[in-house]
């Protein structure tokens, strides 16, 4: 996401962090659809960007020079704070992520998106506004709630009628009240699920296995092994499958082949971009049906994670993260979850003993462009084991990373960091 504060500087505000915890009544509006996209310009009205639809917004850019406009994704649920409209496009703030730009000056976020795939608050009663979960907020940092069920897994809805087959598949992460007013099947927690075609709350049961409640009361450790859990299963998906990596991505919907994946034009320009050909239409409201590309890129994958485990990390970006996460001191001791970053790009440790990182990792014209677990050999140059990581950190070394072909791509020249999670 390295290209993202770009954007977010022209479109952005100051926040001030002594304002107030941020409540519900500070948003408006929450994103009805199980996926929609944040950009940098309002789409519709584009006649110079590279991109004037919503639709099948590329993976990745090739070239530096021809970027995307997604800086992010909202997920079902998600609250916004809308701010400015342009016809059917509204720019929005969200209060579960922030960024920090280059010079570490912190930014509001602020985001295009198109206005339909949001429903208002104020056209809930308020009996029905309790079905929606508070929103989680980067000022009040405690928002976590024991009446929320958090998706660990994505979750489909299968709706039959005479007439047609429909369903509709939800991200991890995707947060849900719980219903004490229906009798839960067994293995199951009832929710509220709003169906925007109807205006209505639907109670639907979601499978255990599939989801989480939320405690604010977890200890760290707990905390820390939920998140590291969920990042391996994410990493390891059934019939050897993966979730897809997605600059700017904030979704983990549907597993894909590692490999289908290509170099094709796309956009008003005809340049080329990274596209995942074959991904899955998602149902969306209000008669609208766009093919939006859900995935997942290296600093969403650990907010998401950590949000879930109940960890009040909020940062955007990599630039971000030094603002949320300690760095580690020679009085530490390095454990599995801990974070190493460098300028654009963060990882996962995931396994000390073997020399294990987890990453979202972007693409290259043969490979990746997926979530995955590698070693650390393969990642870095002459950088076989966790301790040699450790010098390299505090000596503040050169660092060279590596292609799959075992290739130098770029020698990370300002040395790379390291940071606790909690």
């Amino acid at each position: 996401m390295k290209n993202h504060y770009f954007f977010i500087l022209f479109f952005a505000g100051i926040i001030n962090f002594n304002q107030c915890n941020l409540h519900a009544t500070e948003t408006d509006a929450f994103c009805c659809v199980p996926v929609a996209e944040l950009v940098a310009y309002p789409l519709l009205q584009s006649t110079k960007g590279p991109f004037n639809s919503y639709e099948k917004i590329p993976c990745q850019f090739f070239s530096k020079t021809t970027g995307i406009p997604r800086l992010g994704q909202l997920i079902f649920n998600e609250q916004v704070k809308i701010v400015e409209k342009k016809g059917q496009e509204v720019r929005v703030t969200i209060p579960h992520r922030y960024y920090v730009s280059m010079n570490n000056t912190p930014l509001n976020n602020g985001f295009w998106m198109d206005g339909s795939n949001l429903y208002m608050l104020d056209e809930l009663s308020k009996n029905n506004l309790e079905k929606i979960p508070q929103p989680l907020s980067y000022l009040a940092r405690n928002n976590f709630s024991e009446n929320v069920i958090v998706l660990i897994e994505p979750w489909t809805i299968f709706k039959e009628s005479l007439f047609s087959k429909r369903h509709t598949t939800y991200s991890a992460g995707t947060r849900f009240v719980r219903t004490t007013q229906h009798k839960e099947q067994e293995g199951h927690y009832a929710v509220y699920v709003f169906n925007p075609g109807k205006r209505r709350f639907e109670v639907q049961d979601i499978p255990h296995n599939l989801c989480i409640l939320e405690d604010q009361q977890r200890d760290n450790s707990e905390k820390r092994k939920i998140f590291v859990g969920l990042i391996r299963r994410w990493t390891y998906r059934p019939n050897n499958k993966y979730f897809a990596y997605v600059f700017g991505g904030s979704s983990l919907v549907e597993d894909v082949e590692p490999q289908n994946f290509a170099l094709q034009k796309a956009g008003t320009h005809e340049k080329l971009f990274f596209i995942r050909p074959h991904h899955k239409e998602q149902e969306q409201s209000f008669n609208t049906h766009y093919l939006t590309q859900t995935g997942i890129d290296c600093s969403n994958l650990i907010s998401r994670a950590a949000q879930i485990a109940g960890i009040p990390y909020y940062a955007g970006n990599t630039s971000t993260i030094k603002h949320e996460l300690k760095p580690l001191t020679k009085d530490d001791i390095l454990e599995v979850g801990d974070i190493v970053g460098w300028k654009g790009h963060v990882i996962i440790i995931s396994s000390i003993k073997n020399n294990l990182i987890i990453e979202a990792r972007g693409y290259e014209p043969s490979a990746y462009g997926i979530v995955h677990e590698i070693p650390l050999s393969e990642r870095f140059k002459d950088i076989n084991t966790m301790q040699e990581l450790l010098d390299a950190y505090f000596s503040g070394k050169k660092v060279a990373r590596l292609t799959k072909s075992g290739k130098v791509k770029e020698v990370i020249k300002e040395g790379i960091s390291i940071y606790k999670l909690l």
